[in-house]
């Protein structure tokens, strides 16, 4: 028996957002084990022009490697419909990222972010 791995992931959409992000849960929660979820929250955009975001936060375990759950997420992207030519025009279908695998922290500069750290509060993750 393979032990499980903690992760915390970020995701995100400015096209479509509530549907997009329901697709995403959905991925989520099949993919991963014991998925808790935050509540969504409307964001303005960082470094980019467009839309409005939704942004969320997932808690979850997998037994699964880095590389394995990368490629799942970028599955989860691409299944939502998100594409480099979407995103130059500023739409961003679906963003998913890892901020947190075991005890690895990834993307830095998203946990300075004000509604990463309100909502990771929300799911009582201490931030230091």
């Amino acid at each position: 028996m393979f032990d499980k791995t903690k992760l915390i992931i970020a995701f995100g959409s400015n096209f479509e957002p509530q549907i997009n992000i329901a697709k995403a849960k959905q991925q989520l929660s099949s993919i991963f084990e014991t998925t808790e979820f935050s509540s969504e929250i409307w964001t303005d955009p960082i470094n980019i022009k467009s839309e409005k975001f939704i942004n969320c936060i997932a808690i979850a375990e997998t037994s699964f490697d880095l590389n394995s759950v990368l490629s799942s997420l970028k599955d989860i992207e691409d299944l939502c419909g998100n594409t480099i030519e979407k995103r130059k025009c500023g739409k961003v279908i679906m963003d998913v990222d890892i901020l947190k695998y075991g005890d690895t922290i990834m993307h830095n500069d998203d946990w300075k972010r004000p509604y990463i750290i309100q909502l990771l509060k929300e799911l009582h993750i201490n931030i230091k």
